[in-house]
């Protein structure tokens, strides 16, 4: 009876026994789940940009792993942009050689700001009847940095043929690191546009995240360039820690040389009906359908057309215009307005403004013999300036004629010298 009762006894230990180790088993089946990050595509994770990983999961326990679950947790500097959680079902167990593991794929975007550095990302497993029970594993990315330069803008457009200007590049770092050591220069294959002063080569040290630099040159185009669109070459260098090498940029650019002009306005002549002008053009371009015009003014007054059309008038020429103005007040003022097209086919307007003291000869007031200014009136004959114009005239021919005779005279006194010694 005791030896049935110690069987009986045996066998309910090894029951509870064995229900015991079944429960250590099942307790410690999941915790033999191992993670761990099998590779990632590209290889090398760059700020900003979006990166596959390949996350292994093996059981090296001794029973299979149901109904597992792998879930990473969105956390800075990445963003999932996949699901964040995979079901891979029954994970067989393993003999540690990677013949059972398990692939699970995630993708994340790494911020843009962030700098170089080894960041961590956690990765849960569980089971899906029992999700209090998680497993947690931190998997250390590797993130480098992005060097990225690029030239902005050129701040001037537009360069007049032998005129010292400033120009102004800008380089702006768009990368997600420091740009190091950096080299920028720029070359016009025509040698139309050159530096003054220095040459086309500029070193900068660094410029920060979002920064900018600006780089100036004092240039000149030739003043015997052609009115045209001419090309610059511009070329930035800079170190790239990433790759260990140089890293270069080269784009091209245009400059517009020609443009605009100027002149001068001189008063040459007058007559009693008409004022005569030179204009002549004192910039760097050729204008085209030159216009000259005389506006309505105080003090002047046109008897026919205000405005003449000249043509077209190279750099360094002039031409004469006459108007047939009178004047009619005190104003010596007289404003004048040139309208041409440029080299870039804009129409321009020009005011000048020049000093005109007419001779007394050519007033064209009407003055009355006698008559006292101040009065306003008076009973004398009225006469114009022509009477002084023409005893001036008289008095000239007068002069000639006398000088005539007296050429004569003496001809003819030297010819009768003559045939008297003969």
């Amino acid at each position: 009876m005791k030896t049935k009762k110690n069987i009986i006894t045996t066998i309910l230990t090894l029951l509870i026994l064995t229900l015991t180790l079944n429960s250590v088993f099942s307790a410690e089946d999941f915790s033999d789940i191992k993670v761990n990050l099998v590779n990632q595509n590209p290889s090398q994770v760059i700020a900003g940009d979006i990166v596959e990983l390949r996350i292994g999961i093996e059981n090296l326990g001794y029973q299979i792993a149901n109904n597992v679950i792998v879930e990473l947790k969105d956390e800075y500097p990445f963003e999932i942009i996949s699901n964040k959680k995979e079901t891979i079902g029954a994970v067989q167990t393993t003999k540690n050689d990677g013949s059972n593991i398990q692939i699970v794929k995630f993708k994340l975007k790494t911020a843009d700001s962030i700098s170089a550095g080894e960041y961590e990302i956690n990765v849960k497993t569980y089971k899906k009847e029992t999700p209090n029970i998680i497993e947690e594993t931190k998997l250390t990315i590797d993130v480098k940095t992005k060097e990225s330069a690029e030239i902005i803008y050129i701040d001037k457009t537009n360069l007049i043929p032998g005129k010292q200007e400033t120009i102004k590049f800008v380089i702006n770092n768009v990368g997600s690191s420091e740009l190091k050591d950096l080299s920028f220069s720029w070359t016009n294959p025509n040698g139309i546009i050159l530096p003054v002063g220095s040459d086309n080569s500029r070193y900068v040290k660094s410029i920060p995240v979002g920064e900018k630099i600006e780089l100036s040159y004092n240039v000149i185009a030739s003043s015997n360039a052609n009115a045209d669109l001419y090309q610059l070459d511009l070329n930035l260098k800079y170190e790239n820690t990433l790759a260990n090498t140089i890293s270069e940029v080269k784009t091209i650019a245009g400059i517009y040389v020609g443009g605009g002009t100027d002149f001068d306005i001189v008063f040459t002549e007058e007559t009693t009906t008409e004022k005569s002008f030179t204009i002549s053009n004192i910039g760097s371009n050729t204008a085209d359908s030159v216009t000259i015009k005389i506006p309505t003014q105080t003090g002047w007054q046109t008897s026919a057309g205000s405005s003449q059309i000249i043509g077209n008038l190279n750099k360094g020429d002039y031409t004469t215009v006459s108007f047939p103005i009178t004047k009619t007040g005190n104003n010596n003022q007289l404003e004048l307005t040139i309208q041409y097209t440029n080299t870039m086919g804009d129409r321009k307007t020009q005011t000048k403004t020049i000093t005109i003291k007419s001779s007394p000869l050519f007033e064209s007031e009407t003055k009355t013999i006698g008559e006292n200014p101040k009065s306003g009136g008076g009973m004398g004959r009225n006469m114009t300036s022509g009477l002084s114009t023409a005893g001036t005239y008289l008095k000239y021919t007068s002069i000639i004629i006398i000088i005539l005779i007296l050429i004569i005279f003496g001809f003819r006194k030297y010819k009768k010298s003559s045939k008297n010694k003969k």
